[in-house]
């Protein structure tokens, strides 16, 4: 099924106590991303002595919403997603930016920072001079069409998870960040945040991201990405997390 329920620290539905406790713990382990609905959960206890059995009931509404996980184990493809152009710092991916904003004079500063166009224009060698940039606005942008064009990618739950993960390291680093998901939603309009911070915006992401299903309708690629590319954060940094097309 879709869930498991066991009272804490047991594997096994049923469990022989010596006593019973006053306060029963359970666990409930989703197996799959999205809404969960339980119609009731039933605990029957057989009492000792041919008492009997006594039966506990969890009325309804039982309902849960299963993120998706943040906890990856797939580290090496997040860092791919967040190759953010020339980066220095190979911990943060919003700070240290470089970007080269005039020339000096040569004194004893590394081969590759040498500007040839300025040595050339001036006839004494010139080294590059840099100014830190921080880059701190990000458009994640989630295309679960299959590389084809038909049909959803074989890596659904994959990408999503990506997309979670992403969103969480650039959010916990300082980053703001929007998303735009190919889905569509029953006016026809693409799935979009816009751009924020923080723990409350990875709680929208999460729960945008939880609610995707296969049996949702989705923007095919060729006509998604120009979109994207019109209506994003004309400052922000996009972040693709598609198929490779």
């Amino acid at each position: 099924g879709p869930y498991v329920v066991n009272l804490e620290g047991h594997t096994e539905t049923i469990i022989e106590l010596d006593e019973l406790p006053s306060d029963f713990v359970f666990e409930l382990t989703s197996n799959r991303r999205g809404p969960i609905e339980i119609a009731e959960i039933s605990i029957t206890i057989s009492l000792p002595l041919s008492l009997g059995t006594l039966t506990l009931y969890l009325a309804p509404p039982l309902r849960w919403t299963v993120y998706p996980s943040i906890s990856s184990t797939h580290a090496q493809r997040i860092r791919s997603h967040l190759k953010l152009g020339e980066r220095v710092s190979k911990y943060s991916p919003i700070k240290d930016r470089l970007l080269q904003i005039s020339s000096k004079p040569y004194e004893d500063e590394p081969s590759r920072q040498i500007d040839w166009y300025a040595t050339a224009k001036k006839s004494t060698l010139q080294t590059k001079l840099y100014q830190p940039v921080n880059q701190d606005m990000f458009t994640v942008y989630l295309d679960l069409s299959a590389s084809n064009g038909i049909g959803l990618h074989h890596q659904f739950e994959e990408l999503i998870e990506d997309t979670a993960l992403v969103s969480r390291e650039l959010i916990e680093s300082g980053g703001k960040v929007e998303l735009f998901v190919n889905r569509l939603d029953q006016k026809g309009h693409v799935n979009h945040l816009s751009i924020q911070e923080g723990a409350k915006q990875l709680k929208n992401i999460l729960a945008l991201l939880s609610s995707l299903s296969e049996q949702d309708h989705y923007m095919g690629s060729t006509r998604f990405s120009p979109y994207v590319t019109k209506i994003k954060n004309k400052q922000a940094q996009l972040i693709k997390i598609a198929s490779p097309h």
